[in-house]
């Protein structure tokens, strides 16, 4: 369903736009052609014409195809009807659309109104109200474009006023990698599942109606080895400026350490976009935990390492660094002899530079103590502290180097070992315990016995 009033252009669909729709619907006489059998008064007198105060002879019915149909709306009332359709689409904010549809969850692909997309995106005027997303002015304001290039960003939005602002966007995609967009694309996730694989540069950010904030980011584009398929992730340049160019990472390829990466531009691919570099826009909602990613360019390169580690390499991390506190970054990174530690760069690609490897190390030392665990004795001694109370489960220990024994039980076992009547079960475990400053294996050994409490 399309309204036209004066210069202004709305169109609405059955998914998202319950509130335009019946806006449109009850104004659709205004806009649209005449039907003799609904643009007759009671009277007899044409509806239209009685609405807006005409006489029956002003209006000729005669098939005449060089007149519009359309009826010629006064200046002041085309006016008002411009300022009321404003007024309504500035209300509808995708948070109130999430409040009357609960079915809506910020984590699902939510359907987005059309009249989401500002054909004026600039930052609120302080001289006028704040605009919402949902704010499309009949008189574009003067304020310049959040871009240092007003023609490049002109060439991402709609050519005109009137025409649809999702032209060329792809709303509520299905199958598309959220993660790494591609093309001129639009959808919705929630802020907790939000997420760009791309280096992006954010350039500018401005708040907007209903408490939200617009980031608008470009490519930084990829730092490749000359020599190998190596790819890196280009780091922030100092300022937020759109010309700035991003600096390369300090480390270096693995396989090539004395050839420096190659910095490789996003050019936007093919199309209007060609010679500019991919850009997004994100609004982000706090009250609906919404984020709405506007997406224009295609990536014509390969795509960088990701700037955070999976949860599983993060933990795997975790894990090494506790039991091994001493060892530093590099020896995480490519291996540490006499341990049967493999180098972390297995785990996750960004574990590649060495300083960011540094940086986890440390904050994972702090996180589990101030020396972390040294060994499994001082280990061992510290967990009999804060779980006996007092007590002791360690009743015999032989440290000597050529064959050191723990040997541990507390009451119960004790107990279960002389009144069980059921013969005793040694199993031994293998390679399970590893210690920094012992270069041998270290064996568990258990023996159990059949308890009937247990089962």
């Amino acid at each position: 369903m399309k309204m036209n009033i004066g210069n202004l252009s709305h169109e609405a669909d059955s998914d998202g736009d319950d509130f335009a729709a019946i806006f449109v619907d009850y104004f659709s006489p205004l806009a649209n052609e005449k039907n003799p059998s609904e643009s007759v008064s009671p009277e007899g007198t044409p509806r239209d014409a009685a609405v807006f105060g005409q006489s029956t002879e002003a209006v000729d019915e005669s098939p005449n195809p060089s007149i519009n149909p359309t009826i010629d709306i006064p200046n002041n009332l085309a006016g008002l009807y411009q300022a009321l359709f404003q007024q309504l689409l500035e209300f509808m904010s995708l948070g109130t659309l999430m409040a009357l549809n609960p079915g809506l969850m910020p984590a699902r692909m939510i359907p987005i109104p059309s009249t989401l997309f500002n054909n004026t995106p600039n930052p609120p005027n302080k001289t006028m109200h704040k605009q919402s997303p949902f704010y499309t002015s009949a008189h574009p304001t003067t304020t310049r474009p959040p871009s240092s290039s007003p023609e490049a960003y002109a060439s991402e939005q709609p050519s005109s006023a009137n025409a649809s602002p999702t032209k060329g966007l792809t709303s509520t995609p299905t199958n598309i990698d959220m993660q790494w967009p591609q093309g001129d694309v639009c959808y919705s996730v929630g802020t907790d599942d939000f997420q760009l694989g791309w280096a992006f540069q954010t350039i500018n950010a401005y708040t907007i109606m209903d408490g939200g904030r617009r980031v608008i980011r470009k490519c930084m584009g990829l730092a490749k080895c000359k020599s190998c398929s190596f790819v890196a992730r280009p780091i922030n340049p100092e300022t937020k400026k759109a010309d700035e160019l991003p600096k390369l990472p300090k480390y270096t390829c693995p396989k090539h350490p004395k050839e420096l990466l190659q910095w490789i531009p996003c050019t936007g691919g093919s199309g209007k976009h060609t010679g500019q570099p991919c850009r997004v826009h994100a609004t982000h909602y706090p009250k609906s935990g919404v984020v709405v990613v506007q997406h224009f360019g295609t990536h014509q390169h390969l795509k960088p390492v990701t700037k955070k580690p999976t949860p599983a390499a993060m933990k795997k991390l975790t894990e090494i660094v506790t039991m091994h506190p001493t060892i530093g970054a590099s020896k995480l990174k490519y291996g540490h002899v006499g341990t049967n530690l493999e180098p972390i760069t297995k785990l996750d690609p960004t574990f590649n530079n060495t300083d960011f490897v540094n940086y986890l190390r440390k904050k994972i030392v702090k996180q589990t103590g101030a020396d972390g665990i040294q060994s499994s004795w001082p280990a061992l001694l510290q967990f009999q502290k804060d779980s006996c109370r007092g007590g002791s489960f360690i009743i015999h220990t032989d440290l000597r180097p050529e064959c050191a024994i723990i040997i541990m039980q507390n009451d119960y076992m004790r107990q279960v070992l002389h009144e069980s009547p059921t013969a005793c079960q040694t199993d031994t475990i293998e390679g399970e315990i590893i210690d920094p400053e012992f270069k041998g294996t270290i064996n568990l050994h258990m023996t159990s016995k059949f308890d009937i409490i247990a089962g």
